[in-house]
């Protein structure tokens, strides 16, 4: 499989084959695999259940990812970007990173099962998916470091493989828990996350060489991460609430039913995610790379080669659910409860595009040292966001909403490529580098 990946990258023009590499070509692979697991569990979940489970499998997927921003943003991120300035060996940044990603599940699991225990004690019905929540995330937070660790160091193959590992585990078992009349969103959730965590678990065991223990090291990472890391959780943070802020909304104002209509339109929409985020998953290496090699020019010439290809994917996705958006809706979802989501789904394809065609130009401020500026933007984007959706769901329903969320995304993006591009191209790489080693 490798060599067909060289093989489809050298048949490339030579202007794409410098921007779509066969590192490239894994990480889409990977990708495709990882969200075409996530659209499939979803539909399981629809189709054994109703439109309110699948409103709190949403929501119970959105507390995990908020999760693994924060792990993101002060371990994996500034773990990537110090790869080649952290005062302690290869072998014990990874170690440490590692088991400070660990740490941050386990007290993020207490507590959740704290707070489930709270729910359960006032009789709310949401005890039981705080619960799973706490069981999942010690799975999540080992398996997305796994693979992470192997984005940092290039190692696609490995990370497509062990994924792999977990789709087949991971679907066979939703599968079985469906026909059994078992499947619901607390056992979706818990399911899933240990059934990627295992074949992570045993990545990590054939790896071992990869990583070493030094107690001096756990600190520094620690120290260095959360330099680096300030900036990058809340800039992380407010672009992921923004992401879910409809499910939240919805969910407070209408109900998990609604929030499930919702969902469901916005899984259509995700149905391009395997390219996208295959993309994004090497952007930061790329740019961390470019940025070493040729300095802010080079870093300037790969960001805006990335939104290139960006711009070419996003605008023939768009074309594709403004045609047969709605056809394959019905197909996926047939239920009653979600027809006539046309213009949803149109609205919602335009907003994810818009907010996609910032991420070259956010990766690149974070890779250059000015995730303050990035945390800013993003940050008075998701303000912006949650009062413009809090006004205008209750009225205008959920299009209005997908509105709000269109008006904000296509704001944030100019603002970040115009703060980005203005960035001076005078410093060297090397100096870029020594300031980036130095804070």
């Amino acid at each position: 499989m490798n060599a067909i990946a060289e093989r489809l990258a050298l048949a490339a023009p030579p202007a794409l084959r410098r921007l779509v590499s066969g590192e490239h070509l894994w990480s889409l692979g990977d990708q495709a695999l990882v969200s075409a697991t996530s659209f499939l569990s979803l539909y399981l979940v629809a189709h054994w259940t109703d439109a309110s489970e699948v409103g709190l499998y949403a929501v119970a997927l959105s507390m995990c990812a908020v999760f693994l921003v924060l792990q993101d943003s002060l371990v994996v991120r500034p773990y990537t970007i110090q790869m080649f300035s952290h005062s302690a060996t290869a072998q014990q940044h990874s170690l440490s990173a590692l088991l400070i990603a660990v740490a941050m599940a386990l007290a993020a699991a207490v507590l959740f099962a704290a707070s489930a225990h709270f729910a359960a004690s006032q009789g709310r019905a949401s005890a039981s998916l705080g619960l799973a929540v706490a069981m999942a995330l010690p799975a999540i937070a080992l398996r997305e470091f796994v693979r992470r660790h192997a984005f940092a160091n290039l190692k696609m193959q490995r990370a497509f493989f062990t994924d792999l590992a977990g789709v087949v585990l991971g679907v066979s078992t939703l599968v079985a828990l469906g026909l059994s009349g078992t499947l619901g969103a607390a056992s979706a959730v818990v399911t899933l996350a240990w059934a990627f965590a295992l074949p992570s678990a045993a990545c990590l065991f054939a790896t071992r060489s990869e990583y070493a223990f030094a107690m001096r090291a756990v600190a520094d990472t620690v120290l260095s991460g959360w330099r680096i890391g300030k900036w990058f959780l809340p800039l992380r943070m407010s672009m992921e609430a923004q992401g879910y802020i409809i499910h939240w909304v919805s969910l407070a104002v209408a109900g998990p039913a609604l929030t499930g209509i919702y969902s469901a339109s916005l899984a259509i929409v995700a149905l391009a995610n395997p390219l996208l985020v295959g993309l994004l998953n090497i952007m930061t290496p790329r740019a961390v790379r470019a940025l070493k090699e040729g300095g802010r020019l080079g870093l300037k010439a790969q960001a805006t080669g990335e939104a290139l290809i960006l711009a070419c994917v996003l605008g023939a996705f768009v074309l594709v659910i403004a045609l047969l958006g709605e056809t394959i809706m019905g197909i996926v979802f047939p239920s009653k409860e979600y027809e006539g989501q046309a213009d949803l789904l149109l609205v919602l394809a335009l907003a994810s595009s818009a907010g996609w065609l910032s991420a070259p130009a956010s990766v690149a401020l974070q890779s250059n040292g000015n995730e303050r500026i990035a945390a800013l933007i993003s940050i008075t984007s998701f303000i912006a966001s949650l009062v413009l959706v809090w006004t205008a769901l209750p009225v205008y329903g959920l299009f209005g909403a997908a509105i709000a969320l269109l008006a904000v995304d296509t704001a944030t993006t100019l603002t970040k490529w115009t703060a980005f591009l203005a960035l001076p191209v005078e410093d060297s790489a090397a100096e870029t580098v020594a300031s980036g080693a130095g804070r």
